[in-house]
């Protein structure tokens, strides 16, 4: 687990920038340093130990010493490729993960990224060629930023890195900021620059003398199961027994984030149950929040297993640093639990430096509420479209709370602008329009192109292949794994995602609808797996999702901050937001005739890190 950066081509002063940059990423690898410098290249590293401490130092050479590589993750399934490249020759001089995307590259060229099964961000420098490989794993488990700059290329694995590049003009990118503000994080490769961008999930890209070529080389691809239910359940726990046992490996102590929900419960009940790891748990609580609070279930999950458990209780008063955080973050997200997050992090890593966690369950076995909603709506639109008309009524009644964040308005706006397309419901339900409204935005328009009528999977019992794949290419790695790789990071913590190798996202989305949801209840095939593993009532507790009492807060203990959002006129004067506009929406929220939280969120994270970009960087308004 590192930071990486680095730069090739005609940039002025290169070693100095990319040490400048890698300077910033301190949190990221704390460890360890490295650097590669030649006359058309320059790679850097800092390096959080996790396998091969003594040895793994980076940049890695091959055995001729003309290719170069740095990498940020880790590549689970090197014990078996490092067993198929030295039958093929190789001579291996670490015992790192990392030695075998380098003698990979060497052997299967670009195609090596393929065969990978990991979390990954890296740089391959083939200086016969004069040839720069970046690749980013298939689900954006690892950050990976790039620019061209002064004709040639600087990349490294934090943005806010990325921006102290030295001689750089940056300027805002308006229309992913406004963006942001409906979805709540940033849309596809952009960032608040419109210089800087993101390297997609499943994409590599190559430098050479012509200039940069982007490739994907990998997209969510369902595995059909031929059998019963039963065999797929026995297929999963196989899948889920070797995604686990490839993610112990480590040596470094190792840890679980506990939320009490069904997903860590499964993948600690695996590591401690059959495989046998002796490993702490750590959860948080919402002391006085019972609605949010899931640590009971946690803490039962833990002592089922015989694990030393932490537990951190959070209120108000650890927003305190809330600025820090959203910079903590390096991107803006709109994830109040992000903080949480943070907190378990440090927490964790007082004990482990690596924590196993549960991202991706829902994504991948159907457990959000907006899938099962989306595809019980649309049903009943398909048979009675008046219901279209009603709703619109009903939206018209409830005046300015049809663009709040309430349950209800959510609803009656997908019933009344989704249809009958399951996917167009999903989005609208997740989408926080309250700040476009306020300024006069297409809401539709902002949160990206309109589901197609004719979505992949439409076809009876595969209607949500379209919703899990909209959030595994978007909202997943540009929202969810953002906060766990920032947050955990930013406490020099790594963490793993089992239920996101790549096999069971496939498996999962290979599976019917009815084996994922069935009426109210979701995630079937996993609950099945659970119950070999945990208590019955333990494997059936509906979904709770991990968040906080945001509304209540910002009407209570982060009122000011709400107040100084509005007030200020950073935003507007970037040309982002009208100030009058979003003034309406915080005085409805506060003086609680409407929940525009997420909305508000959104607002005030991208006010915190424009403030805190403003100390490292210019950045000019675009036109």
């Amino acid at each position: 687990m590192c930071g990486i950066a680095g730069a090739v081509g005609d940039v002025p002063a290169r070693l100095d920038a990319v040490r400048l940059m890698l300077r910033h990423m301190l949190h990221r690898g704390p460890d360890d340093a490295g650097e590669f410098h030649d006359l058309h290249c320059t790679l850097a590293m800092r390096r959080l130990s996790i396998i091969d401490l003594s040895r793994g130092h980076q940049p890695l050479f091959n055995e001729k010493h003309d290719i170069v590589c740095v990498c940020n993750g880790e590549l689970y399934n090197f014990k078996t490729l490092r067993r198929e490249l030295t039958d093929l020759g190789h001579v291996f001089s670490t015992g790192s993960d990392v030695e075998v995307a380098l003698h990979g590259y060497e052997t299967w060229g670009d195609d090596v990224v393929g065969k990978v099964n990991g979390m990954f961000a890296l740089a391959i420098w083939d200086s016969a060629r004069r040839r720069l490989l970046l690749a980013r794993d298939r689900l954006g488990k690892k950050p990976l930023y790039y620019a061209i700059v002064n004709g040639g290329l600087v990349f490294a694995s934090e943005l806010r890195s990325l921006m102290t590049f030295p001689g750089a003009s940056w300027r805002v990118d308006l229309d992913a900021c406004r963006k942001f503000c409906v979805l709540g994080y940033l849309p596809e490769d952009r960032t608040p620059v419109v210089e800087i961008r993101r390297l997609a999930p499943g994409h590599v890209a190559v430098w050479e003398e012509h200039g940069l070529q982007l490739h994907r080389y990998w997209k969510p691809e369902p595995s059909p199961h031929a059998g019963s239910e039963a065999e797929a359940t026995n297929a999963l726990m196989e899948l889920l027994r070797d995604a686990v046992k490839l993610r112990l490996i480590s040596d470094v102590p190792l840890g679980a984030f506990a939320s009490g929900g069904l997903d860590s419960s499964v993948v600690i009940a695996m590591a401690a149950g059959p495989l046998g790891a002796r490993i702490p748990t750590f959860s948080v609580s919402f002391p006085g929040h019972s609605d949010f609070d899931e640590a009971t279930h946690a803490r039962r999950v833990a002592n089922l297993f015989g694990c030393e458990h932490h537990e951190i209780p959070i209120d108000p008063s650890r927003f305190e640093d809330v600025v820090d955080v959203v910079w903590a973050l390096d991107e803006p997200l709109a994830d109040p639990a992000a903080l949480p997050t943070l907190l378990l992090s440090r927490e964790a890593r007082k004990e482990v430096t690596v924590a196993l966690t549960g991202e991706g369950g829902d994504e991948v076995f159907g457990g959000y509420e907006r899938y099962s909603l989306a595809l019980r709506g649309t049903s009943i639109m398909r048979q009675l479209g008046a219901f279209r008309g009603l709703a619109e009524a009903g939206l018209r009644l409830r005046g300015q709370r049809r663009f709040d964040d309430s349950r209800i308005s959510r609803v009656l706006r997908s019933v009344a602008h989704g249809g009958a397309n399951a996917l167009s419901w999903s989005r609208t339900i997740a989408r926080a329009p309250g700040i476009a409204q306020a300024a006069g935005w297409n809401g539709e328009l902002l949160a990206g192109d309109p589901a197609s009528q004719n979505e992949p999977g439409e076809e009876r019992n595969r209607r949500l292949f379209a919703l899990q794949t909209d959030d595994l290419t978007r909202s997943l790695p540009n929202g969810l794994l953002t906060k766990v790789d920032r947050m955990t990071m930013a406490a020099s913590l790594e963490a793993r995602c089992p239920l996101l190798d790549y096999r069971i996202v496939n498996f999962g989305l290979g599976l019917p609808d009815n084996w994922k949801i069935r009426g109210r209840t979701t995630k079937l095939i996993l609950r099945r797996v659970a119950r070999t593993l945990l208590p019955t009532d333990l494997a059936d507790r509906p979904k709770h999702t991990f968040r906080v009492p945001l509304s209540h807060w910002l009407r209570g203990p982060l009122k000011q901050l709400v107040r100084e959002a509005v007030s200020s006129d950073r935003l507007s004067t970037l040309g982002i937001v009208d100030q009058a506009g979003v003034a309406r929406v915080a005085d409805d929220h506060l003086q609680g005739r409407a929940d525009f939280s997420r909305a508000l969120w959104s607002l005030i994270t991208l006010y915190l890190w424009f403030l805190k970009a403003s100390e490292h960087a210019s950045l000019e308004r675009a036109e």
